[in-house]
């Protein structure tokens, strides 16, 4: 990874294709990548194979696309991505059935790897249904955002966050209109609509 690593949201709601768009980037992009999503069972990810992630030499070794599931070890998979995942992707699918709001307090090693993913180097993508699913912490580190449509537009503290707030607002704005300008025609136009923002 000779270029400085990232930290992206991709947001939207089902249906919009966020999770196709997410594994188009990261087979293009990394030749290793990890792939946690709560229970193992969402179907895009399931010709991957698992990554066992509390052994070190597996971690080390590992090329591809791989997967875990964040209820195997609950908490203490973020604890062993720090500890033995280095130099690749990693994707938080659905993130917010396993990410709480309070990163400090409930997730300290996630924690860890936000403050320290440009060394390790990580790549890291978080992807949830709407702003509001995302905790503040998450926010105050990533670079860039994917914005598919969704139900909640930023605001309150979120919206204060950001460098420039109301090109957020205004792109969220945008694309929910195209979204549902193409989910009335019918078929699958509306699929795969996203626009993307330096944060």
């Amino acid at each position: 990874m000779a270029r400085s690593a990232k930290c992206t949201i991709i947001i939207g709601t089902n249906n919009t294709g966020k999770s196709t768009l997410t594994k188009s980037i990261i087979e293009k992009a990394s030749n290793r990548a990890l792939v946690v999503d709560y229970s193992g069972k969402a179907k895009i990810w399931n010709e991957y194979d698992w990554l066992h992630i509390n052994r070190k030499e597996d971690c080390k070794n590992f090329e591809g696309i791989r997967r875990y599931p964040y209820s195997g070890y609950e908490d203490k998979t973020f604890e062993y991505i720090y500890k033995n995942v280095k130099q690749a992707t990693i994707v938080f699918d659905d993130c917010a059935n396993y990410i709480k709001q309070d990163v400090k307090k409930a997730h300290p090693y996630l924690k860890k790897i936000l403050v320290d993913y440009r060394h390790i180097p990580l790549d890291l993508f978080f992807i949830v249904h709407s702003v509001n699913d995302l905790a503040p912490t998450i926010w105050g580190h990533a670079k860039e955002a994917i914005i598919g449509a969704s139900q909640n537009l930023i605001s309150g503290d979120r919206l204060k966050m950001l460098e420039d707030g109301n090109s957020f607002l205004n792109i969220q704005k945008s694309v929910n209109k195209e979204f549902h300008k193409k989910y009335k025609e019918g078929g699958t136009n509306h699929y795969g609509i996203f626009k993307r923002i330096k944060l």
